[in-house]
């Protein structure tokens, strides 16, 4: 997370794309949902939600995840040049 706040004091916060930006943040989206954004299966986005890799509601064996918190677990997955990485450690 620090790395995180050392992007954006250094302006090179990485960007997602204009299809993902556009989710509202209080949108509540399902697995099906993520997966089909991801390109992931269904199973595969509930584990992510099991083991906490993106934050989420669980009703029962029922997931939901705020706009929000998908598309922060997308940008701590974006892949980063080695030169920004070792300017934000």
């Amino acid at each position: 997370m620090e790395e995180l706040v050392k992007e954006d004091r250094f302006g090179l916060t990485p960007k997602l794309p204009k299809t993902l930006e556009e989710i509202e943040d209080g949108c509540i989206l399902t697995p099906e949902d993520l997966a089909n954004y991801m390109g992931l299966s269904v199973r595969q986005v509930r584990r992510y939600c099991e083991q906490g890799k993106i934050r989420s509601l669980c009703f029962g064996r029922k997931y939901v995840v705020y706009g929000s918190d998908f598309k922060e677990f997308l940008r701590k997955s974006l892949i980063r040049p080695s030169s920004i990485r070792e300017l934000a450690n």
